[in-house]
């Protein structure tokens, strides 16, 4: 499950260690009979009204009227004086059906500058089109960028002093032992117990997000949900469809939702979206929440696809970086990962 292999073996071998499988009651935050029941208030997205009406276009209602004037002041002030051969420019309009009319030709002067005692002065004006009107389409739910970037695939994990499945920078974002590979004692690995949405640090059966060490993400527009370190900020780009959970040493995690069409396979649109990544080492999975998608060999990204969207998850280390501080909090994403 995690980014490399790890030497568990040592540790069960111990004299008096009894290894077992979390049993599946605890699987993705379920209450067993220990658990005392607190239903948790489901967040919903916020609701959103349409836009309001199109700055430019008020400028056009109101500069009408003025522009009207003026080119009828300059005709009749040419006309009178009776100059030679004016330049001749054909000013476009554009009405509100989006049909382009030409107006009547106005006479402007190739002069920099004329003074009248009745008139302003004017000065030479180019053609005039108005704007075209922008396209009052409904937008798609998603808009973020069309393709993204990867980390490398051979990236070794930082340091696991009791080979437990956390690093030690994990150890302390999770409040474990980094010296002990079952703080708890309760037979179960450190990691193993993560991974199962299980507080590692719990003396008794206690369920991940009660805890205290992770906080659940609800996505406002799309709704997904999924699990981030308590110590992480997470702060938003692209009116929430690129989320971005920040570490204090610089690596972040981004979860970030596309448009898929349904009748997409997603091969076809991982081929186009995620371009240098092979298909060939994506694993396909079921988590705790029964929540179908895929993972990377090395847990450094997830692939969650949706009727309409794929939600990505994916690493992104600090420049230069030769080791991976955090991957099993990507797995643990990926493991808590639901729709909303």
């Amino acid at each position: 499950m995690f980014g490399k292999k790890k030497n568990f073996a040592s540790a069960a071998s111990e004299p008096g260690v009894n290894i077992t499988a979390i049993p599946d009651v605890f699987y993705g935050g379920k209450d067993p009979a220990v658990y005392p029941s607190n239903g948790r208030a489901k967040a919903s997205a916020g609701a959103r009204g349409p836009g309001g009406f199109l700055p430019w276009k008020k400028i056009v209602f109101i500069s009408a009227p003025f522009f009207v004037a003026a080119v009828g002041g300059i005709s009749w002030y040419y006309i009178r004086q009776a100059r030679p051969a004016p330049v001749q420019r054909e000013v476009t309009n554009q009405t509100a059906t989006g049909e382009t009319a030409p107006l009547p030709s106005v006479e402007v002067p190739t002069t920099d500058a004329v003074v009248s005692d009745q008139l302003p002065v004017v000065t030479t004006t180019a053609a005039v089109t108005a704007p075209p009107l922008p396209s009052l389409a409904a937008t798609p739910s998603v808009q973020a960028e069309s393709t993204l970037s990867f980390p490398a695939i051979f990236l070794s994990d930082s340091p696991d002093a009791d080979v437990d499945g956390l690093t030690d920078a994990e150890e302390e974002i999770f409040g474990t032992d980094s010296g002990v590979w079952d703080t708890d004692s309760d037979g179960y690995y450190d990691g193993q117990e993560l991974l199962n949405l299980y507080n590692p640090k719990g003396t008794s059966p206690v369920k991940l997000v009660d805890s205290g060490f992770v906080k659940e993400y609800v996505n406002p527009r799309s709704g997904y949900r999924l699990y981030y370190p308590s110590a992480w900020e997470v702060g938003t780009v692209e009116d929430d469809a690129r989320v971005l959970f920040n570490s204090i040493t610089g690596d972040f995690i981004e979860a970030r939702v596309f448009h898929m069409d349904a009748a997409q396979p997603f091969s076809d649109w991982f081929a186009a979206t995620a371009p240098g990544e092979i298909f060939a080492n994506l694993i396909p999975v079921t988590n705790r929440f029964q929540t179908e998608g895929y993972r990377r060999k090395d847990d450094l990204a997830a692939y969650f696809p949706g009727d309409k969207s794929v939600i990505v998850i994916v690493y992104h280390p600090t420049a230069n970086s030769e080791a991976i501080p955090f991957r099993h909090v990507v797995a643990l994403m990926t493991a808590s990962f639901r729709f909303g």
